[in-house]
């Protein structure tokens, strides 16, 4: 999915490092820091929040990712769904009223391994930029860590 991604924005990418697990290509470079244990990368008009954490078992995975989509349901929001040999990627747009009238979008991204999460939130104030939100998640790199305490 990555090289999907660089191909169509023939220009430079920059790769963030998120953990040594988790990474995101994005088409310009971005500012960024480091709040609360979340990456935060900005520039005009969008914001991207990523956090990892990880479940204590496998089933876990499929726990979270039912509560999301019940979630969603009950919420009346659209939503995304993806699949991969190895991950399990599932978003939700939804509206925020961000105070004086002023609404932004928010797609809120889970994309699940083995045995981690990164939850991501694009955030954007134009609905012509929904698009780049979903093709920058699916864009999403996962290089899975071998944990040999965490798999016995």
């Amino acid at each position: 999915m990555a090289e999907k991604f660089k191909e169509k924005h023939n220009k430079e990418i920059m790769d963030y490092q998120i953990t040594p697990e988790w990474r995101i290509s994005l088409e310009q470079d971005y500012q960024h820091r480091t709040e609360d244990g979340q990456l935060v990368l900005w520039t005009t008009g969008r914001t991207i929040l990523a956090v990892v954490f990880r479940y204590a078992k496998a089933l876990q995975k499929e726990q979270l990712l039912q509560e999301l989509k019940a979630r969603a349901e009950a919420n009346k929001v659209e939503t995304f769904s993806a699949q991969t040999d190895t991950l399990a990627l599932f978003a939700m747009l939804e509206p925020e009223d961000i105070g004086e009238g002023h609404l932004r979008l928010a797609l809120h991204a889970f994309t699940l391994s083995e045995h981690t999460c990164l939850q991501t939130a694009y955030y954007f104030d134009k609905p012509a930029d929904l698009p780049w939100a979903i093709q920058t998640w699916e864009a999403i790199q996962h290089t899975p860590q071998f944990d040999q305490e965490r798999d016995q």
